[in-house]
This record gives C-alpha cells, sequence and structure tokens, in this order.
C-alpha cells in the first residue's frame, strides 16, 4: 500500500506523555513511522533525533533506539548509514534486558541484520546467552521467542537458512506441551508471511515437518488449516483440500471444545481462500450454534440476576448458583468465538456481510466487556476497509460500554481504547482517531498516568504496524 499519512496530528498524543524519556521514544516511534510510510519527507528532523538518543541513552534501551534509527535510514535507501548504527547497537553490553524476554536486543538485532542481506549472527548469540540465562520460565518464553523470531527472519532473507536454530531452541523448552505449542505457532508463522500472504514454497513445506512433532490436536488442527490456507493461495487446491480435509477428520474425533474452535478456524479459512460451499455451510451452522448459545446466554443470566438478589441463600443453592455462573462464563466464550469467527471473515476483502452478520450478533448480547471489546474488533475491521464512518459508529459503541463501568475497571481497559484508535489511524490516516483517543480520556476522567500510558501504547503500535507493512510481514518482536 503506497498511501501517505499525515502524521503531524499525532503530536497531540505525544504532548500526553508525561515521562520525558518516553516521550522522546514516542516521538521517535512517530517519527520511524512516518519515514518507513511515506519515505524521506522526515529526514531533515533527524539531526536533533540523533543528538536526543544520546541525551536518553541511559534511560532507555539504548541498543533498540539505534536500531530504529537504523531501521530508518535503511528505508531511506542509506545502507551505509544504517550499517553504522547496527554496528553501534551490536557494540553495547548486554545489561539492557526485558524481563519479559531478555533476549529481546538479539532478536532486534537479527531481524536488521536479516533485513540488510547479512547473516542473522545475532540469533546465535542470543541461543548461547540463553544456555546460561538462570531463570527457567522465563527462559522457556525466550526460546521461543528466538524460535519465532529466526522464521522472521527466513522469510526477510531467503539466503537465511536458520532451521537448525529453531530446532535447538524449541528442543530447550523444558514442558512438552510448551514444545509442541511453540512447534505448532512457529509452523504456523513460517507458512504465512502475514494475515493475507503466504511463503515461499520452501518454507511452507518446511513447516509442514512440523507436523508429526504435535500430539495436541488442537495445535494439529490449527497448523494444518494454516497450510491449507498457505497452499491455496500458492495456487495448490489439492494440496489445501488435504489439510482441511485432515481437519474435518480430527473434528469428528474431537472434543466438543476441539470441535468448536476447529469449526471456526476453518470457516475463517475456507472465506479466505473462496471455499464458497464449504464456507457457507459452516456460516449455516455457527449462526445455528450461535442462536442455541444465546438463548441459554439469556436463561443464565436471568437465573445469575435472580440470585444476586437474594444474598442469604442456603450453601446448596449458592453452590449450584456458583456452576451456574460457571456455565454461564463458558456460554460467554463460545458467543464471542463465533462472532470474533465473522469478524476475522468480514476483515477479508469483499466480504463485508459477514461483518453485517457480527454486528447483528453483538447488538444482541449483554452489555459488559465482551461487547466492548467485540465493539472494537468491528471498528478495527471496518476501519481496514478503508469504512472511517462505521469504524467510528462501532468505536462510539465500544465507549458506550464503559459508561456504566467503575472509573478503576476503566482505566484497566483504555490502553485498548488507544491501541483500537492507532490501529485505525493507521489503516485510515483520518485523525477523528487522535481527536477520539483524547475526548474520551477527558470524558471518563483518566488519570494522568493511565492516560500517559495509554498514549505511549498509540505510539509504540503506530511504529510496529509501518515496520510490518514495508516489509510485508506480522513480525514477532519489534
Amino acid at each position: 500500500m503506497s498511501r501517505r499519512i499525515e502524521f503531524k496530528p499525532c503530536s497531540r498524543i505525544v504532548e500526553r506523555i508525561a515521562n520525558k524519556p518516553l516521550r522522546f521514544a514516542s516521538e521517535l516511534n512517530i517519527l520511524s513511522a512516518e519515514v518507513l510510510v511515506n519515505g524521506g519527507a522526515a529526514e531533515e528532523r533527524f539531526s536533533e533525533i540523533e543528538k536526543q538518543v544520546e541525551v536518553f541513552k541511559d534511560k532507555l534501551p539504548y541498543p533498540s533506539l539505534l536500531l530504529k534509527l537504523a531501521e530508518m535510514w535503511l528505508a531511506l535507501g542509506n545502507e551505509q548509514k544504517a550499517e553504522v548504527y547496527l554496528q553501534r547497537a551490536r557494540g553495547r553490553d548486554t545489561l539492557y534486558l526485558h524481563l519479559s524476554d531478555p533476549g529481546l536486543i538479539f532478536n532486534q538485532i537479527a531481524l536488521m541484520q536479516a533485513k540488510m542481506g547479512l547473516k542473522a549472527e545475532a540469533l546465535e548469540e542470543n541461543y548461547s546467552f540463553l544456555k546460561d540465562f538462570p531463570r527457567g520460565d522465563i527462559k522457556d518464553e525466550s526460546y521461543r521467542s528466538l524460535a519465532m523470531t529466526a522464521a522472521d527472519c527466513m522469510h526477510i532473507y531467503k539466503e537465511c537458512s536458520e532451521r537448525h536454530i529453531i530446532e535447538r531452541s524449541i528442543q530447550n523448552i523444558r514442558k512438552k506441551a510448551e514444545r509442541e505449542d511453540a512447534y505448532g505457532l512457529v509452523a504456523r508463522k513460517l507458512c504465512m508471511r502475514n494475515e493475507s500472504e503466504s511463503a515461499e514454497a520452501e518454507l511452507i513445506s518446511f513447516a509442514e515437518t512440523f507436523l508429526p512433532k504435535l500430539s495436541n490436536p488442537p495445535d494439529r488442527i490449527f497448523t494444518n488449516v494454516q497450510l491449507g490456507i498457505a497452499k491455496a493461495l500458492k495456487g495448490d487446491q489439492a494440496g489445501a483440500e488435504k489439510h482441511f480435509n485432515l481437519c474435518k477428520a480430527m473434528l469428528l474425533k474431537a472434543s466438543e471444545v476441539v470441535r468448536f474452535l476447529g469449526e471456526m478456524n476453518l470457516f475463517r479459512a475456507y472465506v479466505q481462500v473462496g471455499f464458497a460451499p464449504e464456507a457457507e455451510e459452516l456460516k449455516g451452522k455457527l449462526k445455528n450454534q450461535f442462536e442455541e448459545l444465546l438463548m441459554h446466554y439469556h436463561d443464565v443470566n436471568t437465573v445469575l440476576e435472580r440470585g444476586a438478589v437474594n444474598y442469604k441463600l442456603p450453601k446448596e443453592l449458592k453452590e449450584l448458583r456458583d456452576r451456574v455462573e460457571e456455565f454461564g462464563n463458558m456460554l460467554d466464550v463460545y458467543i464471542k468465538g463465533i462472532i470474533s469467527a465473522f469478524i476475522l471473515a468480514g476483515r477479508l476483502p469483499n466480504n463485508t456481510l459477514y461483518l453485517d452478520d457480527a454486528e447483528d450478533m453483538v447488538d444482541r448480547i449483554l452489555g459488559g466487556y465482551d461487547k466492548f471489546s467485540l465493539y472494537l474488533e468491528l471498528s478495527e475491521a471496518h476501519a481496514l476497509k478503508g469504512q472511517s464512518e462505521k469504524s467510528i459508529e462501532m468505536l462510539n459503541l465500544a465507549v458506550e460500554q464503559l459508561k456504566h463501568a467503575n472509573k478503576k475497571a476503566i482505566r484497566a481497559i483504555f490502553s485498548d481504547v488507544a491501541s483500537t484508535c492507532a490501529t485505525n489511524f493507521f489503516s485510515t490516516g483520518d485523525e477523528k482517531y487522535v481527536d477520539d483517543l483524547l475526548r474520551y480520556g477527558q470524558a471518563f476522567s483518566v488519570r494522568a498516568g493511565e492516560m500517559s500510558d495509554a498514549c505511549f501504547q498509540f505510539c509504540y503500535l503506530l511504529s510496529a504496524l509501518a515496520v510490518d507493512r514495508r516489509w510485508g510481514i506480522i513480525f514477532y518482536v519489534h
């Protein structure tokens, strides 16, 4: 997509960030997004930004700042300047650790190396670093992150063959279930560059080799679905049908929950690859399930409301009410899953009618967090299609759900609103999403600290989306 975006309105978001280092990081993120999307229009601002990086190098992850500059110079076609910043980032020590992912800096460097057509040596450095890292629980997640980053490097640079890193990293994850989960995630990442573009045939074949390592039914089903999509998009209809038929066979023997999840995945896949009869069959089945679940959903909520009135219930009835509440929570998950499946189908080109179906379903469920989050999903889907007016309508309906929530709850989920506003702004370039985020914050009296966090999230996400768009990949790390 070559459409330009006017990023000046984002300065009003940056102004609301109280912490000076985070405000600078947000300025850098906005500049990065502008350069990656629009090209050299912002080049004249580089000199001041480069000076500011040095000012804040002790208060922010310095290597990440340097890599951000390298990414921008590469986008502007100055590989020499990009390599200078890459080497400076590599020259730093490993004290800049992210607690949730201690190998993050190594992964970021590896991605930059691949983008520049270099061998991603930082992957091996990360692997060696993690072997000696003391925290096993964090280490397991970091090995998964390393394997996913290696897959992204293979998407970026065809000469980058990192199969050994993927295999060794996943084998080092201690629990079998988590290892299998990682194999499934990496396989699904390998066979698709993003939501709509399949990978090279070689990577799809490599992803298929992971199937025998998956014994967990959901992982096997989800991975076969993704492989089916990838092959269909490559024009291999027979290969796609083989994977889809494997899924259908597994669903016949699966538990009710797995069958439900699998059918939702297959529905989205059939829509995406144009298997119209199969998509229509599952659409009808999911709609019937929704109607049945909704009837039970309203019955359960009626029982719970009556039970809540009489708080002096006998012990046996309290236990019964708790079981009914547990059943109600399960219904919530099923109903939200069906609606999300229709929204995902509606995000695809020429499938807006699925969004109409989803909106009708959302209108019929009770208010609360689920309704709020589903309206946000609808808002993002409409923005992706360039339908700003409809997107803003859905955003307003989402925020309407917050009117009766307490302020503590609102503050806890306000970052969700910020993320949707950022995503929609990036999809449409409409500055109304900037205005709306600030207006919502004021309307709900969001405290300065929470508003600052939400605005930082807005700017960070814009930069991440710009990187994804430039390379045509949904990156695992940024």
